[in-house]
């Protein structure tokens, strides 16, 4: 079992922090202490087996949560784009197909051209 300081630390690297942003956030971090200290007290930390056992349930839970977010948004614009509802119009079917699109990268970049003029700074310019 974790004590209540592990668990904010794992909350703290499931969530994407740096393990020692996760140790400043959920340890009593005094201000002079040095930045080499809290470096190797986070590595200590994350080596400790219960702690990175915990570490990894916590980035599957969220990789589950993403994975039924993104299955809803598929399943209910693609409902649309096949006009399954009652309600959907045309235009409709094309915002869920570009939706779609966009969501599984099939939408091609634009090309930007950029083109510049270079001037020398005259002395006036810095007034």
């Amino acid at each position: 079992m974790l004590t209540a300081k592990q668990e904010a630390f794992a909350q703290a690297i499931a969530d994407g922090r740096s393990q020692a942003d996760a140790y400043w956030l959920a340890y009593d971090v005094g201000p002079r202490t040095k930045p080499e200290t809290v470096y190797k007290r986070a590595s200590e930390l994350m080596a400790d087996g219960q702690v990175a056992e915990r570490v990894e349930a916590l980035r599957s839970e969220l990789a589950m949560e993403a994975l039924w977010t993104r299955r809803q948004s598929v399943e209910a614009l693609a409902a649309i784009a096949r006009r399954e509802s009652p309600d959907a119009k045309p235009a409709d079917q094309i915002a869920a197909v570009r939706a779609l699109n966009v969501m599984h990268g099939y939408d091609a970049p634009e090309r930007v051209v950029l083109t510049a003029r270079l001037e020398p700074i005259r002395d006036e310019d810095w007034l």
